[in-house]
């Protein structure tokens, strides 16, 4: 007697088995591309933020002191 659900045709049972085998194989093949685009996004990210650094320091002037209606004070 066979479990609800199972058969004992062994042809279908390997198909089951390469089917499942393709299945992971394309989950593992996956997993690297979206890992890879995950750490390509990071350094995208880093490097668009220290361009925005250096974008604010080079395009605002700098005072040595500044009096309270924001003039420079030499």
């Amino acid at each position: 007697m066979t479990a609800p659900g199972v058969t004992g045709d062994e042809a279908t049972a390997d198909n089951a088995r390469t089917r499942a085998a393709e299945a992971i194989a394309r989950a593992q093949a996956t997993t690297a591309a979206i890992s890879t685009g995950a750490v390509l996004g990071f350094i995208a990210l880093v490097l668009g933020a220290v361009a925005a650094w250096f974008g604010g320091v080079s395009g605002t002037r700098r005072a040595a002191l500044v009096d309270a209606s924001d003039r420079c004070v030499s």
